[in-house]
């Protein structure tokens, strides 16, 4: 649902995708974050078999699969991503981050670029849903949290 909504994956991915599903070994937090990438990344079969490989050598091979799948995440994160995302290890784990704060605090320290005719909001919010939407910062009733596991990778 998280990949394709209400469409049918196509016939080609399937059997890709079940391969994708079980190497997470059964953790779900670790299928929607894998799901995150899937969503982002091109719907063929050479780039999910990439993601595939990736995550059959981080999990079998690390003591906490968890922190594997939110590696393999982080790496499948666009540059211009990357460096927002890392801000948010200025906040304790659990600390609870309102969205207009986190949005000023960015702006404040450089992190955004106008983009077009967008205001800096506005590109600072894209940039936060793209982050949220590959399940790497959950978003509660007080503001923004990172995974418990997240705070570790």
């Amino acid at each position: 649902m998280k990949v394709f909504g209400q469409d049918i994956c196509p016939p080609d991915l399937v059997d890709i995708g079940k391969q994708i599903a079980a190497k997470c070994k059964g953790l779900p937090l670790g299928i929607i974050v894998i799901a995150g990438v899937l969503l982002e990344i091109n719907k063929t079969s050479e780039c999910w078999e990439r993601v595939a490989e990736s995550v059959n050598s981080i999990v079998p091979s690390n003591q906490n699969p968890c922190q594997a799948i939110f590696a393999l995440s982080y790496e499948h994160l666009p540059h211009h991503l990357k460096p927002r995302f890392l801000y948010m290890g200025a906040f304790p784990r659990g600390f609870e981050v309102a969205v207009r704060m986190l949005i000023k605090l960015w702006i404040a320290e450089g992190f955004i670029d106008p983009i077009g005719s967008k205001s800096l909001e506005d590109v600072a919010e894209d940039y936060l849903n793209d982050i949220i939407s590959r399940s790497l910062l959950s978003v509660g009733r007080g503001g923004l949290t990172k995974s418990q596991n997240l705070s570790h990778a």
